[in-house]
């Protein structure tokens, strides 16, 4: 972020509107106790002087084209496809059936597990041309399959021309002592699919429809706090659904609560409609949001809003001047692997046969991941004339399908549910930078 009001006076349309000519650049962000200019190709956000908003001008020279012509714009290309993280569906199989699973009950219609040989085989093809890979041991639920797990890491740590990263996404169920302590020698990152206090029981469920099995993840996240602390990151991953957004405002704030770690909330996307957000859920979700950065705003915890990666992702964007090119790597750096060794443009697309990006055998499909990257550049409407075109990225390609059917067809309800985490993110951010500047570096 600029630093201190404009050296400039910038002339505005009466009542604070952007002039016509400069709406596809310019949008204003109103705080109680200032103004500022939020500068879209750049993501930049500049405090303006009191009297910067001031009548219209009446001179043929334009002082939003003066100020603009100083602010470096990254120049826009279609990203570099270059594969550096896999997804590695080590099993296709789960000991839980999540109401919400766009796996189906985890096995993706199909129940099937990855053997060594193929593992080897995949790891061999992602690293023929490049030396380092992240892998993200995926399923179902990968634990499930712990032993292929071991002898993949044991496997790499002995490619000595090669370096390899690893983390999991897992229900934590299968946690233990001796598994944890495996991830912390080889320094594991790990994701924990977990739905917060008040939701938990009631979208995880076990094999037969109880909440058994999926109660015991927070159990197993209090009492490993010690281990997982020593891991290289711990985030928590909730689902949200239409039926259950009463429960919103306080299952996020008990979460935040009872573990210090990263959150990240997203809502179901799955082929069961009724769990799907409506209009309602969306005007829904904007107020609960609202709520809860009110919340701690008011106690002045940033450090729990900072949790919230939702927020703290835009946070850090809009701090540091940047720009988001893509909303995720799918097709771009990073890939699903099946438990069979198709190659999928993100997890959530694996066996979906309309979405494959080739297989180990064939290779990639060129066509296909080069029409990926040019989605990323965001020439379509409504991502090419909307203000937030440059942090948000175009959004997730399997919300857009599910609602459309297309993954290039942008679902409208995804770009409001963006715009709600935006605005709180901005709130967030101006309170930070005058009572706390130093969280944000």
């Amino acid at each position: 972020m600029q630093v201190g009001p404009t050296n400039e006076k910038l002339y505005v349309e009466s009542e604070q509107k952007i002039p016509s000519t400069h709406q596809n650049s310019w949008k204003i962000i109103l705080d109680k106790t200032c103004k500022y200019l939020f500068h879209i190709p750049s993501s930049t956000l500049f405090e303006l002087k009191p009297d910067a908003l001031i009548k219209p001008h009446t001179t043929d020279s334009c002082p939003l084209c003066l100020f603009e012509s100083h602010i470096e714009v990254p120049k826009k290309t279609a990203p570099k496809v270059d594969i550096s993280a896999i997804a590695l569906n080590v099993v296709e199989s789960c000991n839980l059936r999540c109401t919400y699973c766009f796996a189906g009950e985890g096995d993706y219609g199909r129940p099937s597990i990855m053997n060594f040989e193929l593992a080897k085989k995949v790891i061999n093809f992602f690293t023929s041309d490049r030396s380092k890979l992240h892998i993200v041991f995926f399923g179902g639920e990968p634990l499930l399959n712990f032993d292929l797990i071991k002898k993949i890491v044991g496997w790499c740590i002995e490619q000595s021309n090669k370096h390899f990263t690893f983390g999991i996404t897992t229900n934590g169920v299968l946690l233990k002592p001796s598994v944890l302590n495996f991830f912390k020698k080889h320094n594991f990152a790990m994701k924990i699919s977990y739905d917060g206090p008040l939701l938990q029981a009631k979208q995880r469920l076990d094999t037969e429809n109880r909440a058994k099995l999926g109660s015991l993840t927070e159990k197993k996240i209090q009492r490993f706090s010690n281990i997982l602390s020593d891991l290289r990151s711990v985030k928590i991953r909730a689902t949200l659904v239409s039926n259950h957004m009463a429960d919103f405002f306080l299952n996020i704030v008990q979460c935040l609560n009872s573990v210090s770690y990263q959150l990240a909330f997203a809502r179901a996307a799955s082929k069961d409609q009724s769990l799907n957000f409506t209009m309602k859920d969306v005007e829904a979700f904007n107020d609960i949001l609202e709520r809860i950065v009110d919340h701690y705003l008011t106690k002045d915890d940033f450090h729990s809003l900072l949790r919230i990666s939702n927020l703290s992702k835009f946070i850090k964007m809009i701090h540091r001047g940047e720009y988001h090119r893509n909303f995720c790597g799918a097709g771009i750096n990073y890939l699903s692997v099946s438990s069979s060794g198709n190659f999928y443009l993100c997890h959530r697309f694996t066996e979906d046969k309309d979405e494959s990006l080739g297989n180990v055998d064939e290779g990639f499909n060129k066509k296909k991941l080069d029409e990926v990257s040019e989605l990323r550049m965001n020439k379509v409407e409504p991502c090419r004339s909307c203000w937030m075109r440059n942090l948000c990225g175009g959004g997730c390609f399997h919300e857009h399908k599910v609602a459309n059917g297309d993954i290039a067809r942008i679902d409208p309800l995804f770009c409001l549910l963006q715009e709600a985490e935006l605005e709180q993110a901005i709130r967030i951010y101006l309170r930070l930078k005058n009572e706390a500047p130093e969280l944000l570096d």
